[in-house]
């Protein structure tokens, strides 16, 4: 085991995830500490940083350096972003931290910014045909991206920082300066022809989160997820024309919105309008994977860079990370995945539920990682918080709920979560669910004595006869647990014995 600093050093914070990578390939987040510094704020009237903020800027760094050392620490990647880049003085900078706090700072390029936060989100996001954003304090990036590729990719001096000093958008924006502010973003944006041709732009920073975290908020949404949510652009619409009528003061009362960011999130929120309306780009998506996940991803993957199975490569992490009897969850997923292609006459659910079913199926002791006891319905808040990529929320939320009635068919789950889901989606989760209190009954004996399954239907009665290394005894007896279950979901007699 060891573990890896990533510090980013930002126009408007200096921002540190530590990350414990472990032997068996997984990794996890194990701190984040976030100070919001502004070195962006001084290029106001000047293009150095002042002795004051360079002070305040190593003094953040040597707090940070203080709790990785705390932590052990191993390894530290420390990267500077567009606030250094215009410096004029950046170089004395790069010393006094190389000189004082034996840190080296890697300065990078506008267009290795972006190329991080394609990596950070390709690897951690189900990504279509998109643009990618990324807004600074001092710069944006945009990123195109086509079958999982970077086509085209810039980083222009915009940012929250930069359009609000410019425009003065501490106070209400009058319809004047609103025009102007606009025009100038507009055409800033005119002059990249490749931007056209996708309905998604992926949001990336902290001003994207605050927008997700402000319409979560008025949408009462039940997860407290930020990544890989989604939104309409007409939302985004919306929620500016609302910012842009308060004072900087009126929107630190805004549920949701940081109030670090409120004087400056007018400025990015611009920016996003501007580019959804000239793009026609309907679809909004959060990805909470940025920079700081794509230099985590480039550490890990080595040569690889991007992992084309998001899916796969999240959940395999998870399991390791709660350590999850791997051949038991295997054995269960054979017995599931046959049941699941039998019996599709029954079940008649109308989308493909592979990936949730497998996520529930793998993930359905994770629980144990809490307490053995209950340990089904400590799976349900476990898998919703365990950084599992490649589902959307709902899906999130049915793989949740069908790990943790692997035993009962009975879960108390909040009325939010269930309100989330329609009918047609909470008849599935209880179809499932059954799927997999059978499966798990079958491999009782956590050693794959059960290795197939044979399934034959009729108008009254679903049949399953198993083939087994040993006398399936024990798992006849465990299987008796789940026939109720099924005859009130299915409205069939269940029939489990040896072939």
């Amino acid at each position: 085991m060891s573990k890896l600093a990533i510090i980013d050093i930002g126009s408007n914070s200096i921002c540190m995830n530590i990350f414990q990578l472990n032997e068996d390939g997984s990794h996890r987040l194990i701190d984040e500490v976030k100070e919001s510094v502004r070195l962006g704020d001084e290029f106001r009237n000047s293009d150095s940083l002042s002795e004051q903020k360079m002070e305040l800027a190593i003094s953040t760094l040597d707090f940070f350096i203080e709790l990785s050392n705390a932590l052990d620490v191993e390894n530290t990647i420390c990267v500077a972003t567009e606030a250094l880049r215009k410096a004029s003085n950046r170089e004395d900078f790069l010393q006094m931290a190389k000189t004082r706090l034996d840190l080296d700072i890697r300065l990078l390029s506008g267009i290795e910014e972006a190329y991080y936060d394609y990596i950070g989100a390709v690897n951690s996001m189900v990504l279509p045909d998109c643009l990618i954003m990324d807004i600074g304090g001092s710069s944006t990036e945009i990123v195109k991206v086509i079958d999982n590729e970077i086509v085209n990719s810039v980083s222009l001096p915009l940012g929250s920082i930069v359009v609000s000093q410019k425009f003065h958008l501490e106070n209400k924006i009058s319809g004047e300066m609103e025009a102007i502010m606009l025009s100038h973003i507009q055409s800033q944006f005119k002059s990249l022809d490749w931007i056209y041709g996708v309905d998604t732009l992926i949001g990336i920073g902290g001003s994207f989160r605050n927008l997700a975290k402000v319409h979560q908020k008025q949408e009462n949404y039940p997860l407290d997820l930020v990544h890989n949510y989604e939104m309409k652009g007409s939302d985004a619409h919306q929620i500016f024309a609302k910012v842009a009528a308060l004072t900087a003061e009126q929107r630190k009362k805004i549920t949701g919105l940081s109030k670090d960011r409120a004087d400056i999130f007018p400025g990015a929120m611009a920016e996003i309008t501007v580019l959804l309306k000239l793009t026609n780009i309907s679809n909004l998506r959060i990805s909470g994977s940025g920079l700081r996940e794509g230099l985590l991803y480039d550490w890990l993957l080595k040569d690889v860079k991007v992992n084309h199975d998001v899916f796969r490569f999240s959940l395999q992490n998870v399991m390791n990370h709660f350590q999850i009897n791997e051949n038991h969850a295997k054995n269960v997923w054979s017995i599931v995945q046959q049941l699941y292609n039998q019996l599709q006459s029954v079940l008649q659910i109308d989308h493909n539920c592979y990936q949730v079913l497998k996520a529930a199926t793998m993930l359905h002791d994770s629980g144990i990682s809490i307490s053995y006891y209950d340990h089904h319905k400590h799976a349900f808040y476990v898998i919703i918080n365990s950084r599992l990529f490649g589902l959307s929320h709902k899906e999130l939320i049915m793989t949740a709920w069908i790990a943790s009635i692997h035993r009962k068919n009975v879960m108390k789950v909040p009325i939010a979560f269930r309100n989330f889901l329609n009918a047609d989606e909470i008849k599935t989760v209880q179809q499932l669910g059954v799927l997999l209190q059978i499966a798990e009954s079958l491999d009782r004996r956590q050693n794959g004595n059960i290795y197939n399954v044979h399934c034959t239907v009729d108008k009254s009665n679903v049949a399953i006869r198993l083939s087994a290394k040993t006398h399936p005894g024990l798992e006849l007896k465990n299987v008796e647990n789940a026939k109720s279950n099924f005859q009130k979901v299915f409205h069939r007699h269940l029939i489990v014995e040896p072939q």
